[in-house]
């Protein structure tokens, strides 16, 4: 399955991109990838593929350090998905994207501050998990026949061993175990996105 592009000429275009089983994600320029804070902090930083490993688990550390002054609840240390989606939300750079269930949801991101020709991202979510569970097979991970699991501590194992234990998936959806005041309030879910970072 490849990538089409399709320029809409009026708005009730967008009615017809609304499908069951897929994600959105709006952003302000056409121009832009898809591409995690993550990965952005790391080319704009020039930081090198050996060095990213490093960074990002200092990143987190620190973050688990001191997020108890900030909040109540505490997530359980190897709740990474929990950890990362906290993280997102309070401003610093993960692998995770926003996606959305709603089209209409994502073009408001996308329009919000576009000041040029803006995007929407459609992706097939069953074509995406699909594609994940073959490559977690190819690359040898134990948990892949738990990629389809419905609760959070099976998505945390599944994270877990993905995200810090090379070979590296290229991507999966999961979904956050708990849903922070901005998911909420835009119908958004965060899912990951697993890059080849390193190395």
């Amino acid at each position: 399955m490849g990538i089409a592009e399709v320029t809409l000429q009026k708005w009730s275009d967008i009615h017809d991109f609304g499908r069951r089983n897929w994600l959105f994600r709006g952003q302000r320029s056409a121009r832009w990838d898809l591409k995690t804070s993550l990965e952005r902090c790391f080319e704009r930083e020039s930081i090198a593929g050996d060095a990213r490993t490093a960074l990002e688990a200092e990143l987190l550390r620190e973050f688990m350090r001191t997020f108890h002054n900030y909040a109540v609840h505490i997530p359980e240390r190897g709740s990474v998905i929990e950890w990362l989606s906290l993280m997102q939300h309070h401003g610093a750079p993960t692998r995770l994207l926003d996606f959305n269930y709603s089209i209409y949801v994502a073009c408001y991101f996308a329009l919000e501050t576009a000041d040029e020709d803006c995007a929407v991202w459609a992706v097939d979510a069953e074509w995406v998990m699909g594609e994940a569970l073959e490559a977690m097979k190819q690359a040898g991970k134990s948990h892949a026949g738990r990629l389809q699991a419905k609760t959070s501590a099976e998505h945390e194992t599944i994270a877990g061993e993905m995200l810090f234990r090379p070979p590296f998936v290229s991507s999966v959806l999961l979904h956050a175990p708990r849903i922070t005041e901005r998911l909420t309030k835009s119908n958004s879910v965060l899912f990951i996105l697993v890059r080849v970072l390193y190395g």
